[in-house]
């Protein structure tokens, strides 16, 4: 009898379904955030980690910042990629060497076109050469609210992130922006991008999956709405 037990115990074990781990997702922030930015965004079925955006090298380009944060991903088990704004890009150059499952990014662009015509003024005359890291953050707290008016509600979570900032990393963050060349991308990438977004407008955008009456900072202004959006594009774990 004991016998008996013994084998169908060994059976059933067996037969039990291999629990497959979770796959991981890798939040990546804006250059004016960080994990705050995720906060009301919620992704039940996988275990999230947000990327640690450290101080770029002076005179670091994007890829090479890319790859360089790219130690903080486990690339042994299966994993994606979200990011937001300077997160996207930064998401965009690590999906050409690393092999992420998915690619999402939000209020962000894929390529360098995709930049509004302001931005290439400033690029072309190099005046994003012209402000130091202090006053780039007093900028970013007057010109925030203004440019992105829904933000306003968040305020205190805002100012807390860009407050927050070693100055060196925003100077050197801007920079790798404003010097970024790229008009390579994977296919698949899917662009969450609103239609009131005045930061990176979404005329130039290419192939978004458009969110009505998102801005540039919805994210944590819509965490619920974005969130729905990411949870349906990963799929089921």
């Amino acid at each position: 009898m004991h016998k008996l037990i013994f084998i169908l115990a060994v059976g059933l074990i067996a037969l039990k379904p291999e629990i497959s781990k979770s796959e991981t997702i890798y939040l990546i922030p804006g250059q004016g955030g960080d994990y705050r930015l995720f906060q009301n965004i919620c992704i039940p079925d996988h275990e999230t980690k947000v990327l640690v955006l450290e101080t770029p090298n002076k005179g670091e380009l994007l890829p090479s910042y890319a790859r360089r944060l790219s130690v903080q991903i486990d690339t042994t088990e299966c994993f994606s990629l979200v990011g937001v704004s300077f997160g996207g890009m930064i998401a965009v150059e690590m999906a050409k060497f690393l092999d992420p499952e998915k690619v999402i990014i939000i209020s962000s662009t894929k390529s360098t076109d995709e930049f509004p015509f302001s931005y290439k003024v400033v690029k072309n005359l190099r005046m994003y050469k012209l402000f130091n890291g202090k006053l780039l953050k007093k900028m970013a707290n007057i010109a925030r609210p203004i440019a992105e008016p829904d933000s306003r509600e968040d305020h205190d979570i805002f100012s807390a992130m860009i407050n927050d900032l070693d100055p060196d990393y925003l100077k050197r963050a801007v920079e790798c922006v404003f010097t970024w060349e790229n008009t390579e991308y994977r296919e698949d990438i899917i662009h969450l991008h609103g239609t009131d977004d005045r930061t990176i407008p979404l005329r130039n955008i290419v192939n978004p999956v458009v969110v009505k009456n998102g801005s540039h900072v919805m994210v944590l202004t819509e965490g619920d709405r974005i969130g729905a959006l990411i949870n349906e594009y990963l799929g089921p774990n």
